[in-house]
C-alpha cells in the first residue's frame, strides 16, 4: 500500500523518524519500540501466528537487538496445536498484545499522513542522523566484550510495574553514570519464562525475576545461564487480587470466572492456583487468562475481558482512586514469609566483570535507600530531588499522577528489603513448596546450590 519504492520496514522507520521528534519518544530505544509497534500493527494485525519472529527477521539490523528479542518473545503467543491453546488463541482478539498497546498513546497520529507527500528516506539517512550507533572498528574492539551490541549493560525485567522504580530512579538521577558505569538499559520481556529465554539468548546481564519461573526453569532440561545472587526490594508478596464486580468479594466467588495473569508460567499463574487451592477452590474451575502487555491494566476489568486480575502498584492505587477495582485478597495474607522477587546475574558477567555487576547492584541498593527515605519526607518539598524525580516517574512510566504514585509506593514500604544481598531462604522454600504441591517441580526441585550464587559480591546477610 505504500508504493513500489518503499518497503514496509522503511515505511515504519520513516514514521518513527517523525514520532522521535516528539517529547514522548525521548530516546532511541523507545523510538525502536515505536517502529516495532507500527510494523506489527500494519503487517500482522490479522494473525498472531509467528508474527514476532517474522517481524524480527524483516527488521534485523535496523532496530535495537533487545527490541528484536521482545518481538521474538511475542511469537510464543500463538500457534500451539493443542485444543486448549487453540481456544485461548481464538480469544486473543479480545486482548491487545504488547505491541498494539504501545499504539494507544499514539492514537491521534495518522501513520498514512506521515508518508503522504514525503520522499522516501533511505537507510543511510537514519545512520547519518544518529539513529544507529555506527562505531569505528577500533572503538568497538576497545569496548568490553560483555556489553550489549549497543554498548550498554542490560537490566531486564518481566514487566513494567512498581518494582522497577529503583532502576528508573537511578537512571533518572544519573546514578549509574556518576558511579562510572556503562549506560544501563532497562529491557521488558512481558513474562517470566520469556525473561529466562532472553537471558539464555545472551541479551541480559542482570535481571529481576519471580522465583516461580526461575525455579521451574532450573528444574527443566535447559537451566538458565545465570544464578540468583540477591533479592529485589519487593521481597514479600505485595500482590493483590482485585475485581471490579462488587459481588466478587472473596476467592470462592471466582469459581467459573476468568482471572487475568501476566503469562502462562509466570509468577502469578502459579500464585493464583495456590491461592485458589488454599481457599478450597479447584484451580481447574477458574480460567487463567494471559494478558501479556495488558497485564495490570484496569481496562481489562472495566471492559469485562476478565472478572478479576492481579493488580500491582501503582495501578492498584489508581484503580481504587477511580472506583474501578477493589481488593479481594492480598497474597501475603496466605504466605506471610516469601521470596517474591530475585536478582539474577548472567554467567558471563559473573565471569568476565563481577566487579561491574556488584557496582551496578550497589547503585540499586543506594537507590532503594534514597527512595525509602524520601517517602518519609514532606511530598511538597521542592528541594528534595528524589521526591521530585518520583513525581515525574509516575506520570511518565506508569501513567498515574505523582500523588498517586507516592501513595502507591508508601502502601507496602514498611516491608521492603533494602539490601539486595539479603535473600530469604525460608521464603525461597515457601515458593518451592507451592510448586511442589502443584506438581510443577520434579521431586523436591532444584537445590539452592544449583540456582544460587550467594557468595557473589561480598558477604551477604542470610535470614
Amino acid at each position: 500500500p505504500f508504493g513500489d519504492r518503499i518497503t514496509l520496514a522503511d515505511h515504519c522507520l520513516q514514521m518513527a523518524t517523525e514520532v522521535h521528534q516528539a517529547e514522548w519518544v525521548p530516546n532511541l530505544y523507545r523510538r525502536d519500540m515505536v517502529v516495532m509497534a507500527l510494523f506489527h500493527d500494519i503487517y500482522f494485525s490479522d494473525s498472531l501466528c509467528g508474527h514476532g519472529e517474522l517481524t524480527a527477521r524483516l527488521l534485523e539490523g535496523r532496530i535495537h537487538p533487545h527490541v528484536l528479542g521482545m518481538l521474538r518473545n511475542h511469537t510464543h503467543l500463538g500457534c500451539d496445536p493443542t485444543p486448549a491453546r487453540r481456544r485461548r488463541d481464538d480469544q486473543m482478539d479480545k486482548f491487545a498484545v504488547s505491541t498494539h498497546r504501545m499504539l494507544d498513546r499514539f492514537a491521534e497520529f495518522d501513520c498514512h499522513a506521515v508518508h503522504s507527500g514525503r520522499d522516501w528516506l533511505p537507510f543511510e539517512f537514519f545512520e547519518s542522523e544518529g539513529y544507529f550507533r555506527v562505531e569505528a572498528s577500533e572503538e568497538a574492539a576497545a569496548r568490553p566484550g560483555y556489553l550489549s551490541p549497543n554498548g550498554t549493560l542490560v537490566w531486564a525485567a518481566p514487566s513494567l510495574w512498581i518494582e522497577r522504580t529503583p532502576v528508573l530512579l537511578a537512571k533518572h538521577l544519573g546514578m549509574f553514570e556518576t558511579a562510572g558505569l556503562p549506560q544501563v538499559e532497562l529491557a521488558i520481556t512481558d513474562g517470566g519464562p520469556e525473561l529466562v529465554r532472553y537471558v539464555n539468548d545472551g541479551h541480559a546481564h542482570i535481571a529481576e525475576i519471580g522465583l516461580f519461573p526461575l525455579l521451574a526453569a532450573f528444574d527443566g532440561p535447559d537451566p538458565p545461564s545465570a544464578r540468583l545472587i540477591g533479592s529485589t526490594f519487593i521481597q514479600q508478596l505485595d500482590h493483590y487480587l482485585a475485581a471490579s464486580d462488587p459481588t466478587i468479594t472473596q476467592l470462592a466467588h471466582l469459581r467459573g470466572r476468568r482471572v487475568g495473569v501476566l503469562s502462562a508460567g509466570s509468577c502469578d499463574s502459579y500464585l493464583l492456583r495456590a491461592m485458589l487451592a488454599t481457599a478450597g477452590v479447584d484451580p481447574a474451575g477458574v480460567e487463567a487468562v494471559p494478558l501479556g502487555g495488558n497485564y495490570g491494566s484496569t481496562l481489562m476489568l472495566a471492559e469485562g475481558h476478565v472478572d478479576a486480575a492481579f493488580l500491582v502498584e501503582p495501578t492498584l492505587s489508581h484503580a481504587e482512586d477511580l472506583g474501578l477495582a477493589h481488593v479481594i485478597a492480598k497474597a501475603s495474607s496466605v504466605y506471610p514469609r516469601f521470596q517474591w522477587g530475585g536478582l539474577i546475574a548472567s554467567d558471563r558477567i559473573r565471569a568476565e566483570a563481577p566487579g561491574v555487576a556488584v557496582q551496578v547492584l550497589e547503585v540499586y541498593r543506594r537507590a532503594c535507600l534514597e527512595l525509602h527515605a524520601a517517602l518519609k519526607q514532606d511530598p511538597d518539598d521542592q528541594d528534595n530531588t528524589v521526591l521530585q524525580a518520583l513525581q515525574e516517574i509516575g506520570p511518565r512510566w506508569f501513567n498515574v499522577s505523582g500523588t498517586t504514585f507516592l501513595k502507591a509506593l508508601r502502601r507496602d514500604a514498611a516491608t521492603w528489603q533494602l539490601d539486595w544481598r539479603s535473600v530469604d531462604l525460608v521464603g525461597v522454600e515457601a515458593c518451592a513448596s507451592i510448586q511442589r504441591s502443584l506438581g510443577v517441580l520434579t521431586g523436591r526441585g532444584p537445590s539452592v546450590g544449583k540456582f544460587c550464587d550467594l557468595d557473589f559480591g561480598r558477604p551477604h546477610v542470610r535470614r
